[in-house]
């Protein structure tokens, strides 16, 4: 796995810099919290978005995940009553959203545990993990901008769709369509020049149905 930070030198000093930028809120607490008035921020940002609770006894921190906010406001475009949920044991079975009384409440699955003693916690391995989570959420932003509503899991390694089952059937056929075309735009335009007869023969089949 490449690494996920760059080494800069300057002035004969050695600077490690992270190739993928994101926003962490740093808390003391696990405890449920609002975010009422920042929806407009949180569903425009553009890098990924995450939590971290300190434990100074244990001087470790917690780190939770914020991806399931992208699907949310994608579902729930007017939703201005939010909560987060910091949920330790991992998300809940889909939608990872509920609505309640007071509101709508997002599950931040905790994502990683990063520590200072180096005995218990092996740093390289899980900065490797939140960079790929990175990578996993913002490609979630990308198809966001893209007003996809098929948005990547990175826990299930699955899919979440999103939208009344017209819109998620409009969704799936905008999307299977990209499919079928795809491989015809890479091959016309010369775009790769090896496994050139898989491609051929993955827009055969496609083009047959």
């Amino acid at each position: 796995m490449n690494s996920p930070f760059d080494n800069i030198i300057l002035e004969n000093k050695n600077y490690l810099v992270p190739k993928e930028s994101f926003a962490i809120q740093i808390k003391s607490n696990n405890t449920t919290f609002s975010i009422d008035g920042k929806a407009k921020y949180l569903k425009g940002l553009g890098i990924p978005f995450f939590v971290g609770v300190v434990d100074k006894s244990k001087q470790e921190l917690d780190i939770f995940s914020g991806e399931y906010l992208i699907p949310f406001f994608a579902d729930k475009v007017n939703a201005e009553r939010i909560k987060i949920k910091l949920c330790k044991d991992g998300p809940p079975n889909n939608p990872p959203y509920s609505e309640g009384a007071e509101g709508f409440t997002v599950c931040f699955p905790k994502f990683v545990t990063i520590g200072a003693d180096p005995t218990i916690h092996d740093f390289s391995a899980k900065i490797n993990i939140l960079s790929e989570g990175c990578k996993t959420i913002a490609g979630n932003i990308t198809r966001r901008n893209s007003k996809e509503l098929i948005f990547a899991d990175s826990f299930s390694r699955g899919g979440i769709i999103v939208g009344d089952e017209q819109i998620k059937q409009e969704s799936l056929s905008h999307r299977f369509l990209k499919i079928r075309i795809e491989p015809s735009y890479i091959l016309d335009n010369n775009l790769i020049n090896t496994k050139l007869d898989s491609y051929r023969a993955i827009r055969a089949e496609l083009m047959k149905i």
